[in-house]
């Protein structure tokens, strides 16, 4: 994955590719925390389900991160992943590109009508041969209105 980020809290400019291990060294509020909550909100599974056009939907994700600096004119935000990108800019959540397909899939989800975590995925996880749904452990099935709590290795590691 790869950010980046121009004018945003006290970050004026950086290019971040992230690797298994990131490290960032530096002296203290330089935006080293900013950045490293920034990557953390885009490997968030919840991330994936804002739609486009979505910024207060994103400017949301931010306060659950503790992060409230304020957009302006000039402030951009790229997320690059695979095929696609999200850039966030002043009242702008704007995607292109293609999503990796298990996303697509699941955003193509009426998550809205589901009653439990299980129903939102039956159709991604598939049916045992005796015909009843594959077991997902009780602690995976809280969500709430378009988003789930199971951070997405937790529930690939379970398929």
């Amino acid at each position: 994955m790869r950010i980046v980020i121009h004018n945003f809290g006290p970050i004026k400019e950086a290019d971040i590719e992230t690797k298994r291990y990131t490290v960032f060294i530096g002296q203290t509020s330089t935006g080293k925390s900013v950045a490293a909550k920034l990557i953390s909100i885009a490997n968030d599974s919840d991330f994936f389900m804002l739609e486009e056009g979505d910024f207060k939907g994103f400017v949301n994700f931010l306060s659950q991160y503790s992060i409230d600096f304020p957009f302006h004119d000039d402030t951009e935000i790229v997320f690059f992943r695979n095929m696609a990108s999200w850039t966030i800019k002043k009242d702008v959540f704007h995607i292109e590109g293609e999503m990796d397909p298990f996303w697509e899939n699941i955003r193509s989800l009426e998550i809205d009508k589901c009653d439990s975590f299980q129903e939102i995925f039956k159709d991604v996880i598939g049916k045992k041969n005796d015909g009843e749904a594959t077991r997902i452990p009780e602690s995976c099935r809280k969500f709430s209105k378009r988003r789930w709590q199971v951070k997405t290795s937790t529930f690939l590691a379970r398929i």
